[in-house]
């Protein structure tokens, strides 16, 4: 996003550089009240015998199954923090729990009350068996920070870089990191730090890591070009938010993709 190449666009015309109070096509309000409403279909399902747990939020749920009655209350900070804690509220003993494990994830662990738990893994799901009531589940999503690049046939993608951590996607903006931010420089061996803000937009993981800028103090800038010489770099901090809460803070830049150092 550059703000000032989107206005003189026309092709860019719908565009919108800031997040927006209202639309002209007030869609997203409505969805926004479909999707809450029936947030409970997809963070929990069932069949005959078994409770999935598709999604991690926190709050109770309980169900009937034709194995009987199993419930369980959930404890977490998850996207934020690597920890999910299940607690077993009731629990028929031919009834099962599954517990999905993110695509994402690579490095987990699952213990059951304390200890490392014995489970069937299918299908990405960890089920567990013959449970019983105040049984503790916890489980642990390891969360580095990936260095992302993107298939060499997406052409605009080229030679850059992207940044995640666990299930989420960072960007950097202006307001953080400066105008020019097509200029920014990742490198691939950089070391990230993560820090829960709880000011930051009800509460956010950012993180931040080392960056170069190229320079152009030597160039005029009337003339856009010159016998190619070796680049010129300053070493700079980056600052990554959540690309979801991009556009929050005034008009300016953002790029999720970042040039390859």
């Amino acid at each position: 996003m550059r703000p000032e190449a989107t206005r003189k666009d026309q092709h860019k015309k719908h565009v919108k550089t800031e997040r927006q109070k209202w639309f002209g096509c007030s869609c997203c309000p409505p969805n926004l009240a479909r999707l809450l409403a029936s947030y409970g279909a997809y963070a929990y399902s069932k069949n005959k015998d078994t409770l999935f747990l598709n999604l991690f939020s926190e709050g109770s749920v309980s169900a009937d199954l034709e194995s009987g009655k199993i419930g369980f209350k959930i404890t977490t900070n998850y996207p934020w923090d690597e920890t999910v804690n299940v607690k077993v509220t009731e629990a028929a003993k031919s009834a099962e729990l599954a517990i999905r494990i993110p695509g994402w994830c690579n490095d987990y662990s699952v213990e059951l009350n304390g200890v490392i738990a014995n489970y069937e893994l299918k299908d990405g799901y960890a089920y567990f068996k013959n449970l019983n009531a105040d049984d503790v589940i916890n489980l642990v999503f390891k969360m580095p920070v990936t260095i992302l690049e993107a298939n060499p046939r997406i052409r605009e993608n080229i030679g850059k870089l992207a940044v995640k951590r666990g299930p989420v996607v960072y960007c950097i903006e202006e307001v953080d990191n400066g105008n020019d931010l097509h200029r920014v420089y990742l490198p691939e061996c950089a070391e990230f730090t993560a820090k829960y803000d709880e000011n930051f937009m009800s509460g956010a993981v950012l993180l931040e890591s080392c960056g170069k800028r190229l320079k152009q103090d030597s160039w005029c800038s009337e003339n856009p070009y010159r016998k190619a010489e070796p680049s010129d770099y300053e070493d700079v901090s980056l600052k990554w938010v959540p690309y979801y809460l991009w556009a929050n803070r005034g008009e300016n830049e953002m790029t999720v993709w970042v040039n390859r150092a």
